[in-house]
């Protein structure tokens, strides 16, 4: 366990030639602060200050203990893999523990609990042993600083005029990656690094649907009549895995190493190593959507109705609304909250682990559905329609966007980033002001 002063920690690792201001107070990017009102670490993104963890506005300012500390300081915990900031009476994980990785060699040369800033990211990093990990992202259902959900502007992004049909996210919003299904010369898989500004094509060839670890870094693309395609260095390279199936849809926990693929006709397979080896699962139907939680452990996928695996898809039992037409679903990280539509029925939403179903909003050509890693923040499109969202996990839907050919759809793990493809169209990406 390391211990030291806020400022004495991270003044060495961060970049020489700031850049831009945040004000009140003022400070440049990377520079760090411990905010006595908020009771939060702070840094500045380059525009204005960034909570590194959960607020307490009311912790006393008595000290921490285990190991004994003063509000500003920081602690690399080491059976974790996760730094934390004294509040003045608590320590305050500055990343989710349940997804670190802390017994890794280090990263690119840095040692555990090292801290920098990412210019090109705009954040304030740590290394857990094994990753570069964004600081600010809490564990589902944990408090994190409130973001806006007003999504009334969306720029169009990567190639126009493209057969854009799904896309996928990092849990920052900042890496994302498209499928272009169309059978011209530019289809594809595209990635972008940037939060969608630029995007670069991987690997052609016509995936049905895509999917991504929280850290952008492994993505899995499926297509019919194909083996599975998989790459964990976030699209430069690829393996091809597993068989050859009429693959329809994936889904992946966060870190990349369970993965689930679900057949048009066939069966559910599942790898627990990505993508290594594989395991047939569930029964042979006629696929259409498949979702699951951040541990890879709760499964729901579609055919008539919803069906479900709390055991990383060794057994199933069906639940929910019957389907009606082609169906997509969603999972909150914990996967107690889950959300399925379909091209002509309503949305449903369980809040109980799938136990029981409530319809919402009207009967629509559903296309995808994407939520938030607690599911209080959901996002949903309609094809020749407009986007939808939700910020009250579901009961009440607003319009957003116009009218377009809206196909898939991915959020950021806190719901402020949204980015939707339309067929024939563009990428569009939304971002809360």
């Amino acid at each position: 366990m390391v211990l030291c002063r806020v400022l004495l920690c991270l003044l060495v690792v961060l970049p020489v030639g700031a850049y831009a201001a945040c004000a009140v107070p003022n400070g440049d990017a990377g520079h760090v602060i411990f905010n006595t009102t908020t009771k939060t670490m702070q840094y500045c993104n380059g525009t204005h200050w960034v909570n590194t963890g959960k607020s307490e506005p009311a912790a006393s300012q008595t000290g921490c203990v285990t190991p004994a500390g003063v509000a500003g300081q920081v602690v690399y915990v080491s059976t974790t893999g996760v730094v934390q900031f004294c509040n003045g009476q608590n320590w305050v994980d500055t990343a989710c523990a349940a997804t670190r990785s802390p017994n890794g060699s280090g990263c690119g040369g840095k040692p555990a609990g090292t801290m920098q800033y990412n210019s090109t990211h705009n954040e304030l990093q740590f290394c857990d042993s094994t990753d570069w990990v964004a600081m600010g992202w809490a564990c589902p259902l944990e408090t994190v600083p409130a973001v806006c959900y007003d999504f009334t502007t969306w720029t169009p992004r990567g190639i126009s005029s493209a057969g854009w049909i799904r896309i996928a996210s990092s849990a920052d919003g900042m890496k994302w990656a498209a499928i272009d299904g169309s059978w011209m010369g530019n289809a594809g898989l595209y990635t972008s690094t940037d939060g969608g500004l630029t995007w670069t094509l991987r690997i052609q060839k016509i995936f049905n649907d895509v999917a991504s670890s929280s850290d952008g870094m492994t993505l899995v693309g499926v297509q019919q009549g194909s083996k599975i395609d998989v790459s964990t260095d976030g699209g430069a390279t690829w393996t091809a895995r597993g068989s050859t199936g009429w693959w329809q849809n994936v889904t992946m926990s966060a870190d990349g190493a369970k993965i689930a693929v679900a057949a048009y006709g066939g069966y559910i397979y599942v790898s627990t190593d990505r993508g290594v080896t594989w395991t047939s699962r569930g029964s042979n139907k006629y696929w259409l959507g498949i979702a699951s939680s951040a541990d890879g452990e709760t499964i729901a996928a579609i055919n008539d109705r919803v069906y479900l695996s709390k055991n990383g898809g060794v057994t199933w039992v069906a639940t929910g609304p019957a389907t009606t037409g082609p169906g997509v679903i969603a999972v909150s990280a914990n996967g107690q909250i889950m959300a399925t539509a379909s091209s002509a029925g309503y949305i449903s939403i369980s809040t109980d682990g799938g136990a029981t179903w409530s319809n919402r909003d009207v009967v629509r050509s559903w296309q995808k559905i994407a939520m938030s890693a607690d599911g209080s923040k959901m996002a949903a499109t309609v094809y020749n329609g407009q986007v939808y969202t939700s910020d009250d996990t579901g009961t009440t839907w607003t319009p957003r966007a116009s009218n377009r050919a809206w196909r898939g759809i991915a959020s950021s793990a806190n719901g402020a980033k949204l980015a939707a493809v339309a067929e024939g169209d563009a990428i569009y990406m939304s971002t809360c002001p």
